[in-house]
């Protein structure tokens, strides 16, 4: 049988295991998944809609996978997946190219700026890109997030 004592350490012990493996509450904020559908077109004039897609699954306290499949004109696209970890209020998704080993690490800065989710590169990004394509400046509204219970996947070369 459970003393009290007993009970009252197995639930201060859930509390100290929730705490931590709770995400952050930049995590909390950030998580989901954001679209934004817009006409977007090619140099022979053609007219298409595309939509671009951004996902954040926190996996533990302090770093979320992240995946971004954005559309530019002429069909060029930017796609980064990875893992972002928690600096101060942005969450940092960082890698190198292997193609490009002298290049500057990519360094890609996302966070929530009122009623937008923000991201910014510095222009260390571009090989995760087309040529018509960037990670400088980008945004989208929260009021496009959904929530996503499934751990996104690698998108397709």
């Amino acid at each position: 049988m459970f003393s009290r004592r007993n009970i009252m350490l197995v639930g201060i012990a859930t509390l100290i295991m929730a705490a931590t493996a709770a995400p952050l509450p930049l995590l909390t904020e950030l998580a989901g998944q954001y679209t934004h559908k817009f006409k977007n077109g090619d140099i022979s004039g053609d007219t298409y809609y595309s939509t671009d897609v951004v996902k954040i699954f926190p996996l533990d306290r302090e770093s979320a996978l992240i995946s971004m499949e954005l559309n530019f004109f002429n069909g060029h696209a930017c796609s980064v997946y990875g893992v972002a970890k928690v600096e101060r209020e942005k969450l940092v998704y960082r890698d190198r190219s292997e193609w490009l080993p002298d290049e500057r690490e990519c360094t890609l800065n996302i966070w929530r700026d009122q009623d937008r989710i923000r991201w910014e590169d510095e222009g260390t990004c571009q090989f995760h890109c087309g040529s018509r394509g960037g990670l400088s400046n980008g945004e989208m509204s929260v009021t496009s997030r959904r929530a996503i219970s499934a751990r996104p996947t690698p998108p397709l070369p």
